[in-house]
């Protein structure tokens, strides 16, 4: 794969393994199989960047010392998602969640509280800027400063579900301010949903959105949060 994308132009990253969904194997073989790999792309074009991260799902708090490559002369970007919490996140029509808000533990990191507040899962976490940050230093950053490498946020979003109504325009420019504040780039997912829509209803991550019927929507507002923290 390499050897043949190598000389085309703007290819940012060879990613090894997107998103691993991995969720019962352990860190130290999904690092060795990305360190592995990233070895064989940089053989024929270390030009390049070999961008990995964590299993599952890239989640930040699990970008741990375990995925870090003690190369002589390292290329990589690691990287990181930022949908938390997910619940809000990826929120339905009239859900439930909002921000900023005041969730349990088992509900703000669903899934692993094992490690993350394993002697109190009703611990009560306020959802605020405050804790978006805190996230991001504790693991993402905190590998960075330990390792002295660059991280870059892979994918964020909030669906527009949620709506302006509980918080979603708030969330993308407190998450934006943070990235900004600690000069951490951003990919949005996503631009577009090639998918046609079947109902009336607009309620995915895609900026611009395709309807049954050939014609298509923009979505200003996003673009308005992205136009003034990127300006």
């Amino acid at each position: 794969v390499a050897n043949h994308f190598k000389t085309f132009e703007r290819i940012g990253a060879y990613e090894i393994m997107s998103e691993p969904r991995v969720k019962n194997v352990d860190d130290q073989t999904v690092a060795r199989f990305m360190a592995e790999g990233c070895a064989a792309v940089q053989q024929v074009d270390p030009a390049t960047p070999c961008m990995v991260g964590p299993a599952p799902y890239y989640k930040p708090w699990k970008l741990n010392d375990a995925y870090f490559i003690d190369q002589p002369n390292p290329n990589i970007i690691y990287t990181f998602d930022y949908f938390f919490p997910d619940v809000f996140c990826q929120e339905s029509f009239d859900g439930a969640y909002s921000y900023p808000s005041s969730m349990p533990c088992d509900t703000v990191f669903k899934g692993w509280t094992q490690i993350l507040c394993p002697t109190n899962r009703s611990q009560v976490f306020n959802i605020d800027r405050d804790l978006l940050e805190s996230v991001l230093l504790s693991y993402p950053l905190a590998f960075s400063q330990r390792h002295n490498v660059p991280v870059l946020n892979n994918q964020f979003g909030v669906k527009r579900a949620a709506g302006d109504n509980h918080g979603r325009a708030r969330y993308m420019t407190d998450l934006l301010d943070v990235f900004a504040k600690h000069d951490v780039h951003s990919i949005y997912w996503n631009w577009r949903w090639h998918g046609k829509s079947t109902g009336d209803h607009w309620g995915g991550f895609e900026v611009v959105h395709d309807w049954a019927n050939g014609t298509e929507s923009i979505d200003t507002e996003t673009l308005g949060i992205f136009n003034a923290s990127w300006s």
